[in-house]
């Protein structure tokens, strides 16, 4: 083999090397990364990391908040399956979890969340059953006794006795009255502790353990400003370190020039923490770009609220766009958040597959083609506004959304609805007999 042969082979596997860093680092969410800079910075000593940081960082530990634990708002959006639910649908489980307190309860009534999100309550009570069933199970339950039935329920212990304990004779329980609970449930004091050591073992207050939403280190990785010209997109900078070479290097590199071994060390620690800083920018311009090629196919979105205008968005599009490989975009839109005038939402929630659209009803807004989402908030629109005596057919649904100049197949509107979780036109018009 020659030489040259040798060095490219070399050369490139040094490229790949860095970029395989560089990905890394892409993929990693903002505590992984923290956990990952300051552990490279306790290792080579060329590495800086802002001081402030780690002092920060370091309280943070001795107050005993764990970096992991996001506010509960945070951990339950990132829960939400967005395949599951329409874009209007994914707003509401938003309003509702931004309703739960600290403790992890929603303490609004039935009636009051009906008016809130202008809802009907079989739409309200699917939302909660989900909101319900995220983790930690039972979070956004009225009490903490509902919430306590939940848990019970999701591993499939939930019977009428021990409902009854949790609605009447918690207070006797905990004072060890296990006789008198026996006695008036009509059943054996074993089989009293037994269920109480069932009781005992559940989480109460689901929201404990999160952070405070106003706790400044955890924040969202892009922020958007509607301005009266356009929008503004900025990185959080309060959300990572600055990472520098240290400028003390050049003064251990003098001191080590009799010292081959020592010359070398400083050397390599220098190009590692080089490679590292350049990563560490690497992916603020990568994160940085694709938000912007985001808010700029959403921008409608953004500036109106309404999920009709979810354009059809695909990785691969930002990937052309913005020059790299589609696998280099899943890893920035992937565990990364947007703060917006809307909430805070994953990049992955403006990631939509395309609908042929034939007329030119949306054209003025540069939408041949719309997203599934947007098809599916219109199919609910048409059902939510039908004469409730007599429900539109799934023929008829197709037809309507025809003349609105959707390309779609009965069968297809059968499935969006299904995906909605609304009933066939019969079963809508059995619930207003």
């Amino acid at each position: 083999m020659g030489l040259k042969n040798v060095i490219n082979i070399e050369q490139k596997q040094v490229i790949s090397t860095q970029q395989q860093q560089s990905l890394n680092i892409l993929s990693m969410t903002n505590v992984e990364l923290f956990d990952f800079l300051e552990k490279q910075s306790e290792e080579n000593p060329v590495l800086e990391v802002e001081s402030k940081w780690i002092e920060q960082k370091k309280l943070d530990a001795f107050n005993q908040v764990v970096d992991k634990a996001i506010t509960l708002e945070e951990y339950l959006i990132g829960q939400i399956d967005v395949e599951r639910f329409t874009h209007h649908e994914i707003n509401l489980l938003h309003i509702l979890i931004k309703m739960i307190d600290s403790q992890g309860f929603l303490k609004e009534n039935e009636s009051e969340l009906l008016k809130i999100l202008a809802v009907d309550d079989v739409t309200l009570y699917r939302l909660l059953y989900y909101i319900h069933h995220l983790d930690p199970i039972g979070v956004g339950s009225s009490n903490f006794r509902e919430c306590l039935k939940f848990q019970l329920d999701a591993k499939g212990l939930l019977d009428e006795v021990l409902e009854r304990m949790i609605d009447f004779y918690l207070e006797a329980l905990t004072k060890g009255n296990f006789g008198k609970v026996a006695k008036e449930l009509g059943i054996s004091t074993v089989q009293v502790k037994s269920y109480y050591q069932l009781i005992k073992v559940l989480n109460p207050k689901p929201g404990n353990g999160f952070g405070i939403k106003d706790e400044q280190y955890i924040t969202p990785d892009l922020v958007l400003n509607l301005t009266n010209d356009g929008y503004e997109l900025i990185l959080e900078r309060q959300s990572l370190p600055q990472v520098t070479i240290s400028t003390y290097w050049e003064h251990m590199m003098k001191e080590a020039q009799n010292d081959d071994g020592a010359k070398a060390y400083l050397e390599s620690k220098w190009q590692a923490a080089r490679k590292l800083v350049q990563a560490v920018e690497e992916r603020k311009k990568t994160i940085l770009a694709v938000g912007h090629f985001i808010v700029e196919r959403q921008y409608l979105y953004f500036k109106t609220g309404n999920s009709k205008y979810i354009k059809p968005l695909k990785l691969k599009d930002i990937a052309e766009a913005i020059g790299v490989h589609e696998s280099t975009v899943s890893r920035a839109v992937n565990t990364k958040y947007l703060l917006c005038s809307q909430g805070i939402y994953s990049l992955k929630y403006f990631l939509s597959t395309a609908i042929g659209k034939k007329d030119t009803q949306l054209a003025g807004n540069g939408m041949e083609n719309v997203s599934k989402e947007s098809i599916k908030e219109h199919l609910r629109e048409l059902i939510e506004n039908e004469n409730k005596a007599k429900p539109l057919s799934d023929s008829k649904l197709q037809v309507k959304l025809q003349e609105m100049g959707f390309e779609i197949s009965r069968r297809t509107v059968v499935k969006y609805r299904e995906e909605l979780n609304i009933g066939s036109s019969f079963q809508r018009g059995t619930l207003h007999v």
